[in-house]
C-alpha cells in the first residue's frame, strides 16, 4: 500500500479531502511487489514507481477534474511526487530488507518442495512394494 516514511500523516490527511488513494494504491502495491522481486534493483523499482504514480493521477476522470477545477490532478500529482521521493530516500533501507526476506522465503519454498517430493516418492514406493 501507500506509506511514506515521515509523510504518512500528511498522506492520510490529504486523503480525507481528496481520496486519490484509489488511483495511487495500485502503483504503490506494484512498487512493494517490485521490492520483493529477487533480481530487481531499488533504482529500477523507484524509477518505475515515479512513472506509475504520475500516470495514475492522469487516470482521474474528466468529470472529477472539472468538478474540482483541476485541483484533484494537482493534489494527486503532489502526493505522487512526495511518495516517489520518499521511496527513493528510504530505498536502501527497505529494499535490502525486502530482498532478504524474499530470498529466505524462496529458499524455504525450494526446501519444502524437495521434502514434499521425497515424501511422495516414499509413499509411491510403499504402494508399489505391496
Amino acid at each position: 500500500g501507500c506509506s511514506a516514511e515521515g509523510l504518512q500523516d500528511v498522506y492520510d490527511l490529504a486523503n480525507e479531502f481528496f481520496n486519490d488513494d484509489k488511483w495511487l494504491k495500485e502503483a504503490c502495491n506494484r512498487h512493494d511487489k517490485c521490492y520483493f522481486t529477487e533480481g530487481t534493483t531499488s533504482k529500477e523499482c523507484n524509477e518505475q514507481f515515479i512513472v506509475e504514480t504520475i500516470d495514475a493521477c492522469n487516470n482521474i476522470s474528466n468529470v472529477e477534474t472539472v468538478m474540482f477545477m483541476g485541483t484533484r490532478h494537482a493534489i494527486c500529482g503532489m502526493k505522487a511526487l512526495a511518495l516517489s521521493t520518499a521511496a527513493n530516500d528510504c530505498a536502501e533501507k527497505y529494499f535490502a530488507e525486502a530482498q532478504r526476506k524474499q530470498k529466505a522465503y524462496n529458499q524455504w519454498v525450494i526446501s519444502y518442495e524437495k521434502a514434499f517430493i521425497k515424501e511422495k516418492r516414499k509413499m509411491m514406493k510403499k504402494l508399489f512394494d505391496k
